[in-house]
């Protein structure tokens, strides 16, 4: 289900995200990063054209996953007049209300740093997926986080992030569960932020 709305003639919101994540991943044998933004008091994530996905497409400034699986994509048209598209990520009420990981009981400290940065405390989990067996490492968070997971999920995307696509987590995890680190990316950094997003 996809709405595009002109941007103009809509009130706008304004949202205020205040913690980064970095993770780091490997592309084509090089190491690579990227971030997404978190608001806590409202359990909404933002990815943005520069930060996450590296400057592409042009045409898109921001993408807003809401916490009920909304997703508010805000960009240009083709003549240069600000758009929103509204979707709804059909993949979210796929989510799971009980843990299907296995805990290993081991646990680690993810972003470390010398700045009084949060660090996260993560357990490592074991998770079966049809022919895959993943080990990865997750935390709770005191908010939502399915609506980052899911994101990959979304049909009516055309941007993917580089990570939660080898097992969909959403699925796995309860919803305040966020994924650190798994064979093919982790989590350097959760750094505070002060990101105003009109929407």
């Amino acid at each position: 289900m996809c709405l595009w709305v002109n941007f103009n003639l809509i009130a706008q919101k304004s949202i205020n995200f205040t913690q980064q994540f970095t993770f780091e991943y490997q592309a084509n044998g090089n190491r690579k990063e990227f971030s997404v933004f978190a608001d806590p008091k409202t359990a909404t994530w933002l990815l943005t054209r520069d930060e996450t996905f590296g400057g592409q497409p042009e045409d898109i400034d921001f993408w807003i996953l809401r916490p009920d699986g909304g997703i508010i994509i805000i960009g240009n048209d083709t003549s240069g007049k600000k758009q929103r598209i509204l979707l709804k990520n059909n993949a979210f009420s796929f989510g799971t209300s009980t843990l299907k990981a296995k805990s290993l009981g081991k646990n680690t400290t993810f972003g470390a740093n010398k700045y009084g940065w949060q660090v996260l405390k993560a357990t490592e989990y074991v998770v079966n997926s049809g022919r895959l067996t993943e080990n990865v490492y997750a935390t709770q968070l005191p908010y939502s986080c399915r609506a980052l997971l899911a994101y990959n999920s979304c049909v009516d995307v055309e941007n993917h992030l580089p990570i939660f696509n080898n097992v969909e987590y959403y699925r796995v995890f309860t919803e305040k569960f966020l994924v650190l680190q798994d064979s093919k990316f982790r989590l350097v950094s959760v750094s505070p932020t002060e990101y105003s997003v009109d929407f």
